[in-house]
């Protein structure tokens, strides 16, 4: 009988061992499971991600609940394509990198949000890889004197789309008050480029834009007030470089020598609607400056540029190239083409 009973509760502390075991087992089963999955949440690509000045880079996930601090945190996050919201107005200490083979939309949240330069001294957001749109962004410079212009893109395509605004910078080096171009494709569709500067030392140019061996197509959009040595809108250059200018306004822009509106070097430029209009020069070329370069003018207008001493519309230099096809050439002072 007590054999009986012996092995009876062995059999039950065995059945019981073995049901404890099941039950850890499928306990740790799930909490694994629970933790790769919360691990996953957590580092998976996102294609949409969410940026704000309350965020924490830390221990939020990108999620508008739950926003990232920088864009450079949701850039690094972001999917191979994916869209970036800046929720509210950001300062920015540290250059925003975007050098990964990825394709981002960059945009405000709900309206257009501010991205400032803080305590900067270089560009705000630098972009060596990739495609990006911006949209319903203002990257604003306050003002401030800094080595480098606001935005730098280089080896890139970039579309700088409607209600993006690149303002209020002043470049004390040579590299563009606005945007500066290297190696790369940019559109600009409804994009303000205003109210930036370069310093005038040496023969730094382009008070809005300069760029360096890029093709730049121009459907929309205003480059205006921005001011230089050389070309106080636009300094573009170098062989095989080609300016589209398809519509869009370039105006109020002042150059200290040459090209109030734009400088042409060593490049290409099709104007075929839009207006280069109130545009000065302190010395040549109130409008656009030719310079080893080659205008068309299929159409459009060129208007109400002023230059204290010749070509208030065109100045073409010797070794310049300009034919026209249509368009208006009218109202510049002292006149409206001077060609050597």
């Amino acid at each position: 009988m007590r054999r009986r009973k012996h092995q009876k509760t062995i059999r039950i502390i065995v059945c019981i061992s073995i049901c404890l075991l099941l039950i850890m087992t499928v306990g740790y089963a799930a909490f694994s499971t629970n933790l790769t999955l919360t691990a996953k949440a957590n580092i998976d690509p996102r294609t949409t991600i969410y940026v704000s000045s309350s965020g924490n880079d830390e221990q939020g996930n990108g999620t508008k609940n739950k926003p990232y601090a920088t864009i450079q945190k949701a850039y690094e996050a972001a999917a191979s394509k994916a869209t970036i919201y800046v929720i509210n107005s950001l300062s920015v200490d540290k250059i925003i990198m975007f050098d990964q083979d990825k394709n981002i939309t960059l945009s405000g949240y709900e309206g257009v949000q501010t991205i400032s330069r803080g305590k900067l001294n270089d560009a705000i957001l630098v972009a060596t890889k990739g495609k990006i749109l911006f949209e319903n962004i203002m990257f604003d410079g306050l003002n401030k004197e800094a080595n480098n212009s606001l935005i730098r893109l280089e080896n890139c395509t970039a579309t700088l789309g409607e209600n993006t605004i690149i303002q209020n910078n002043i470049d004390t080096g040579d590299h563009g008050g606005g945007l500066i171009v290297r190696d790369s494709n940019i559109f600009i569709n409804g994009a303000q480029i205003i109210n930036n500067k370069i310093s005038l030392d040496g023969n730094n140019g382009g008070g809005g834009i300069l760029s360096r061996n890029s093709n730049i197509t121009i459907n929309s959009g205003i480059i205006s007030n921005n001011y230089a040595r050389n070309g106080g809108g636009i300094w573009f250059g170098d062989i095989g470089s080609v300016l589209t200018i398809n519509n869009g306004t370039i105006s109020e822009n002042i150059s200290e020598l040459n090209g109030g509106g734009i400088v042409l070097s060593h490049a290409k430029s099709i104007i075929k609607n839009g207006e280069i209009i109130n545009n000065k020069s302190n010395d040549i070329a109130g409008g656009i400056y030719i310079y080893y370069g080659e205008l068309t003018m299929k159409g459009g207008s060129i208007k109400n540029n002023t230059a204290n001493k010749k070509g208030g519309g065109i100045y073409k230099h010797s070794i310049g190239t300009y034919t026209y096809e249509n368009g208006i050439i009218d109202s510049n002072i002292p006149d409206n083409l001077f060609q050597e």
